[in-house]
């Protein structure tokens, strides 16, 4: 499965690649206020501009940095280019921007309701684990297992809010409440695989991060066809979508039909 999803994912991305450039120019100029808002926090208290930043300023840096990302899987944005990538994998796609909106509009109230929730809970997971470091100590047996228990809980619900954001996009019209219950089910049924696939956004982004234009033109659009390919493969496999057979392989990649 993890296979199908591979191949899945380059060439949805391969097949748009021109499209998925604008898709990753919109994500990027949209996280261009989250960066300042940051930057300027940072530079509020301090953080990492002092050569040796206290504790609480480490602290602090971890905690903005979680309730960013726990915000940002939902960030409205981040749910109406993923709504222009599903439309790539369904052969529907027709205007970029009119799709972008409405995939916005459709789950605007979805979006900020996970936006906030994404954040309080990435917070809560990681001053919790700042908490049990300071209270037991670094070498308590009891404060390590609490940390590390916490820690798995932030990546259970990262897999499940994940899963969400893609099953809101396929599934636009289905209550919060059935989205919620059905993405549960779906991560749980295929954890692997949606593991693996979140795993591997980390080499994306470093690849992203350390090009010099690779953050601009290509994160974005990699990381959203990773994701709708693994939502696309899943989906085959209960049936919901037709499984169509692509025999294409890397040999195929400059022929034109």
């Amino acid at each position: 499965m993890w296979v199908k999803v591979l191949k899945e994912f380059f060439w949805l991305w391969w097949d748009n690649f021109s499209k998925n450039i604008i898709v990753s120019v919109l994500g990027f100029v949209g996280n261009i206020p989250t960066l300042f808002f940051t930057m300027g926090l940072f530079i509020f208290v301090r953080i990492p501009i002092e050569p040796l930043p206290k504790q609480e300023e480490i602290n602090l840096f971890w905690i903005v940095i979680s309730v960013l990302l726990g915000s940002s899987i939902f960030f409205p944005t981040q749910i109406g280019l993923l709504t222009v990538a599903k439309n790539f994998s369904t052969n529907t796609h027709k205007k970029f921007f009119a799709e972008f909106f409405q995939g916005i509009k459709e789950n605007l109230s979805k979006s900020v309701l996970g936006t906030i929730a994404g954040g309080l809970i990435y917070f809560l997971g990681t001053f919790a684990m700042i908490f049990y470091s300071v209270f037991f100590g670094t070498n308590n047996i009891l404060g390590i297992i609490l940390t590390v228990l916490t820690f798995w809980y932030m990546v259970v619900f990262t897999l499940f809010f994940v899963v969400l954001s893609l099953y809101i996009v396929f599934f636009p019209k289905d209550s919060i409440r059935t989205s919620i219950s059905r993405s549960w089910v779906i991560m749980m049924d295929n954890v692997f695989v949606v593991f693996l696939s979140v795993l591997t956004i980390v080499p994306i982004f470093i690849f992203s991060f350390i090009s010099a234009v690779g953050m601009m033109l290509f994160y974005q659009g990699l990381v959203n066809s990773l994701l709708v390919a693994m939502f696309v493969v899943i989906l085959r496999k209960y049936k919901i979508l037709e499984d169509i057979q692509d025999n294409r392989t890397i040999k195929d990649i400059f022929r034109p039909f």
